[in-house]
C-alpha cells in the first residue's frame, strides 16, 4: 500500500513539473514576441548592425600581472588583431599613475592611429579619498580576537574592503566601462566595453556577429572568455578555444543597465551586473560577506540576454595564476593592497604620517612597535610564496647574518620539552614511538647542538634516540588519563614536571614546548641563538603536513592552531619549584600551560620576535593525533582547507626537516 502511495506521489510531481515547464515555455515565447515587437517599434530593425569595441587599459598590478604586461599586450593587439567587420575600435586610458607608462601607451596608440579617451590620475583627487571602516562591526575590530582568528586571506579581503574607495578611484574599472558605454551609444548599434587584454580573432568575431544578428531583439549578450598561456597561440588557425571564464558583455544602444560603480575591482565588479541581468554562472552560488557592497535588485530587463561567440584573454605573464582561479583571486587582493600602499607612500609622502592612512592602518594592524619585531620576508614582491621559496629564505637569512657558531655571543641552550602520551592512552604504541623518533631526529640533526631534550611520560619508549646524551627521560607516577577530554590536562601536567626538573638542575635558557609528533627545521636552534636574548620567539608561519596523504603546505597564523609554536626565555627562578599548579601560576612558566593562541597577549609589553620563517612542521593524520581523535580536525585535511598551495611531502622536504636516522661515522 505504501508503495502505491509513493508511485502516485511521484506521478503527481512529474505532472506538476511538466505543467510548470509548459507554463515557463509559454511565458518565454510571449516574452520573445514582446521583445521582437519592441525592437520593431523602435525602428532598430532598419538600423545597420554596427559595433564599437572599447578596450580599457589600466595599471599593471604586480604580482597579479607581470610588470610591463599591459604595454606588451597592447602592442600584440595592435600588431596582430585583424580588422573586424562593421566594428570601430577605440580605447580608454584609465588612470595610469605611472606617467612614463601612460606616455608610452599614448604614443603607441597614436602611432597606430587609434582613437582613445583619456581618464587621468590626479594626485589632488587621490589625496581627498578616505578609508571606509563603516562596515566593521566595531571601531576596534582590527584589534579584536575575531579578526585575529581569521585566516590570513580573509583578513586581506577586509583590508581590501577598507581601501575600496581608493581602489574605485585608481582602478576605476566600472567607471571606465560606463564611460565607454555612454560614449559608444552615440557611435554604433552595439557597444562592447571590454577589458584591455581582450583579443578577438577573425573566427571569434564571425561567431559573435552571427549570434548577435540572429537574435537582435535581445538587449545584452554575454561573450565567454578563454585564457591563453602564450599569446601567439591565437595566431594559429588550429587554435581551439575553451571559453569557460567570466564573460565580457555587449550592450544594444537602448539598453538601460550600466555597471554598478559602488562595486570595486577584484570584488564582483562585473558579476554584480550579471546577477541583475540573470546571466547564470558559478557566481550564482557566491555568498556575500559583511563587508560587501549591497546588491541592487533584479533589472527590469532581466532575461533579455543571449550568448555570443567567445573572446580570448591575453596572457597576464603569470603562468601559475592562469591555471589556478583560486590562487588568482588571492593574488589579486595582494596586488590591490600593494598598489594602494605604494600610492599612499608616494602621493602622500609630503603629508604628515597621520594623512598616510593605509600605512598607518597596516602598521597598527601588524602591531609594529618597539615592543617586538617581525622577522621573515613579507615584502609585497614575495606575496603568497611557495613553501620551497620560504624555506630557501631561511638559508638566505643565515648568509646575511654570517653567524660564527664557534664564537656565538648568545651562550644559552634551548630545552625542548616533550609530553609523551601513555601507552594505555594510545591507539597504536608502535606508531607513537615511531612518531617520537622522527621528532627527536629532527632536533638531533640540528646544525647547532646547544640544546637538551626532556621527555616526560609513563612508559619509556624503546627507540634508539632515547639513548642520545642530549635526551633526558622523566618518568611520571600518576595514572594516565582514561578519557579523551583529559589528554590536554595530562600533557600540561607532564610539562609542569619538566619545568620543575629544569628548576632543580639549575637550568636557565630557552624553553620550547614541542608535541611528540611535530618536527623542527635543521637550523632552528641556530636561528634562536643567532639573536640577542629575547623574552620569546612566536612562530607566525609554519608548515602543516598530512602524513597519510603525503601533502605539506604553509600555514599562516601558525601559533593560533599549533602548540609547538613558541620559545620562551626563562631564568632559573622562572621555573616552578614543584609541578603543582599552585607553584606554577606564581612564575612566568605559567605561559606554557595557557592557551597558545593567546601567547601574544601574555607577552604584551615584552621583548619578543614574531617569526615568519617556517621552522616547525605540525604533523597530522599519522594515526594517533590527539587533535584528530578529539575530532577537531579531519583525517582528510589538506592545503585546500586553508586556501594554501599544496606540495608533495617527499625527500626534498626532508632536506629541511631531517627526520631520518643519522649515519654513524
Amino acid at each position: 500500500m505504501n508503495r502505491g502511495i509513493t508511485i502516485n506521489k511521484n506521478k503527481t510531481r512529474k505532472r506538476k513539473r511538466i505543467k510548470r515547464a509548459k507554463k515557463n515555455f509559454t511565458k518565454s515565447l510571449n516574452r520573445v514576441d514582446a521583445l521582437k515587437e519592441e525592437y520593431v517599434e523602435k525602428g532598430l530593425d532598419k538600423m545597420e548592425n554596427t559595433f564599437v569595441l572599447y578596450r580599457i587599459i589600466g595599471n599593471d598590478l604586480y604580482p597579479r600581472h607581470q610588470k610591463g604586461q599591459t604595454l606588451s599586450n597592447l602592442q600584440f593587439i595592435l600588431e596582430n588583431e585583424p580588422n573586424l567587420e562593421n566594428c570601430e575600435k577605440r580605447w580608454i586610458i584609465n588612470r595610469i599613475f605611472d606617467k612614463d607608462l601612460e606616455q608610452a601607451i599614448i604614443e603607441m596608440l597614436r602611432r597606430h592611429q587609434q582613437e582613445f579617451i583619456h581618464i587621468p590620475f590626479l594626485n589632488e583627487e587621490y589625496k581627498k579619498i578616505e578609508l571606509d571602516t563603516s562596515f566593521l562591526p566595531t571601531p576596534n575590530f582590527l584589534e579584536s580576537k575575531e579578526y585575529a582568528r581569521m585566516e590570513q586571506q580573509r583578513r586581506k579581503r577586509i583590508i581590501a574592503a577598507i581601501i575600496r574607495n581608493k581602489n574605485k578611484y585608481v582602478m576605476n574599472v566600472n567607471g571606465a566601462r560606463n564611460t565607454a558605454l555612454r560614449d559608444g551609444k552615440f557611435r554604433a548599434k552595439w557597444v562592447l566595453p571590454w577589458d584591455g587584454n581582450c583579443f578577438v580573432t577573425q573566427m571569434a568575431w564571425k561567431q559573435i556577429c552571427s549570434d548577435v544578428i540572429a537574435r537582435p531583439y535581445l538587449k545584452y549578450f554575454a561573450v565567454p572568455m578563454t585564457r591563453v598561456l602564450e599569446n601567439k597561440q591565437l595566431l594559429a588557425d588550429t587554435f581551439i578555444p575553451v571559453p569557460v571564464e567570466e564573460p565580457q558583455l555587449i550592450f544594444r544602444l537602448d539598453a538601460n543597465e550600466e555597471f554598478n560603480e559602488n562595486f570595486w575591482y577584484g570584488r564582483r565588479d562585473k558579476v554584480e551586473l550579471l546577477w541583475r541581468l540573470g546571466i547564470s554562472g558559478k557566481w550564482d552560488y557566491w555568498k556575500d560577506d559583511f563587508w560587501d557592497s549591497k546588491r541592487l535588485p533584479f533589472s527590469k530587463e532581466t532575461g533579455q540576454h543571449g550568448q555570443a561567440g567567445w573572446v580570448a584573454r591575453l596572457f597576464s605573464g603569470m603562468t601559475s595564476l592562469e591555471k589556478n582561479s583560486k590562487q588568482r583571486n588571492i593574488t589579486r587582493f595582494e596586488a590591490i593592497i600593494k598598489t594602494i600602499q605604494y600610492l599612499d607612500e608616494e602621493v602622500l609622502k609630503h603629508s604628515s604620517e597621520s594623512d598616510n592612512q593605509i600605512y598607518t592602518m597596516l602598521k597598527k594592524k601588524n602591531k609594529i612597535n618597539t615592543q617586538f619585531e617581525i622577522t621573515g620576508d613579507h615584502s609585497s614582491d614575495n606575496v603568497k610564496q611557495t613553501l620551497l621559496e620560504q624555506l630557501d629564505q631561511v638559508d638566505n637569512y643565515f648568509e646575511t647574518v654570517k653567524i660564527d657558531r664557534n664564537n656565538n655571543p648568545v651562550n644559552v641552550e634551548v630545552a625542548f620539552a616533550i609530553s609523551l602520551k601513555s601507552k594505555r592512552s594510545s591507539r597504536n604504541w608502535t606508531r607513537v614511538q615511531n612518531n617520537l623518533a622522527r621528532t627527536l631526529r629532527s632536533i638531533l640533526n640540528n646544525t647547532d647542538q646547544n640544546f637538551k631534550i626532556v621527555i616526560a611520560g609513563h612508559e619509556k619508549p624503546n627507540i634508539e634516540e632515547m639513548e642520545n646524551i642530549r635526551v633526558t627521560w622523566l618518568p611520571v607516577r600518576y595514572p594516565p588519563p582514561k578519557y579523551i577530554s583529559k589528554f590536554s590536562s595530562d600533557k600540561f601536567r607532564k610539562r609542569r614536571v619538566i619545568g620543575a626538573y629544569l628548576r632543580k638542575i639549575g637550568f636557565s635558557g630557552y624553553f620550547m614546548p614541542l608535541d611528540a609528533d611535530d618536527w623542527v627545521h635543521y637550523r632552528f636552534v641556530e636561528f634562536i641563538r643567532s639573536h640577542p636574548i629575547k623574552d620569546a620567539f612566536v612562530m607566525n608561519t609554519g608548515c602543516m603536513a598530512n602524513f597519510k596523504n603525503k601533502q605539506v603546505w604553509l600555514r599562516d597564523g601558525f601559533y593560533f592552531s599549533c602548540g609547538s609554536s613558541a620559545v620562551f626565555y626563562f631564568r632559573n627562578n622562572d621555573f616552578p619549584l614543584t609541578s603543582r599548579k599552585a607553584d606554577v601560576i606564581k612564575t612566568k612558566f605559567k605561559w606554557v600551560i595557557l592557551a597558545h593562541g593567546k601567547v601574544t597577549k601574555y607577552l604584551k609589553n615584552k621583548n619578543y620576535l614574531l617569526v615568519n620563517f617556517p621552522f616547525v612542521t605540525w604533523v597530522v593524520a599519522h594515526g594517533d593525533n590527539n587533535t584528530i581523535i578529539k575530532r577537531k580536525l579531519k583525517r582528510t585535511i589538506s592545503a585546500n582547507s586553508y586556501n594554501a598551495i599544496p606540495e608533495r611531502l617527499e625527500n626534498w622536504f626532508y632536506q629541511y626537516f631531517k627526520i631520518w636516522k643519522r649515519k654513524s661515522n
